[in-house]
């Protein structure tokens, strides 16, 4: 109960970016970089100014660039994620497209991927698809952002969300499976798949 009344207060007005700038940014060089992202991703969306949320995870990814450590793609990768959602909720596609390609390119360069990396990048990629509505590769990404989220990290309202954009899934690829006839055999194994 603590911690549910500490997290509602830190979530209310700027508690969280007062927090940021005036207790963890005297440390932040030696906290796990990857955390930091986290850290800086919850605090980003405390801005009521998108601008200014991006220009302070900038700040963050440049003092991560500038530490000059090892395996600091991972945060910056996160971070740029939640650069490129803000774009793409200000309506920039073309710059949310060329931050996700950029970091494609990076996570295809990367091995031993945090599982919150991929799916970070999976959820801003589904968001775009659906924006432009190629809906193939927006349930693709959506599916693949699920593949790399612990359900227990999922809000009550994004599982429900979820779960009736999973129903307009599984509906879709009936009716592919009556129209193309494909084979019992391959049906079940999709549907294996869709409900994992």
């Amino acid at each position: 109960m603590l911690l549910s009344l500490m997290t509602y207060i830190f979530q209310a007005g700027d508690a969280l970016i007062q927090l940021y700038h005036k207790f963890i940014s005297d440390f932040e060089s030696k906290i796990n970089h990857l955390k930091l992202a986290h850290f800086a991703d919850t605090v980003s969306r405390q801005y009521s100014d998108v601008e200014v949320a991006i220009h302070f995870l900038e700040e963050v990814i440049a003092k991560l660039n500038a530490s000059k450590e090892r395996r600091i793609e991972e945060p910056v990768l996160y971070l740029n994620m939640r650069i490129a959602a803000l774009k793409l909720e200000q309506g920039n596609q073309k710059e949310c497209k060329k931050l996700l390609e950029d970091g494609k390119s990076t996570l295809d360069n990367m091995t031993d991927v945090d599982p919150s990396v991929h799916a970070n990048f999976h959820w801003v990629s589904s968001q775009y698809f659906k924006s432009r509505q190629e809906f193939a590769e927006f349930y693709k990404s959506a599916l693949l952002f699920l593949a790399y989220t612990s359900v227990d990290t999922l809000s009550e309202p994004f599982k429900l969300a979820s779960s009736f954009q999973k129903i307009c899934l599984i509906r879709l690829f009936s009716l592919r499976c009556i129209l193309l006839d494909l084979h019992i055999v391959e049906c079940c194994r999709i549907w294996h798949l869709i409900y994992l």
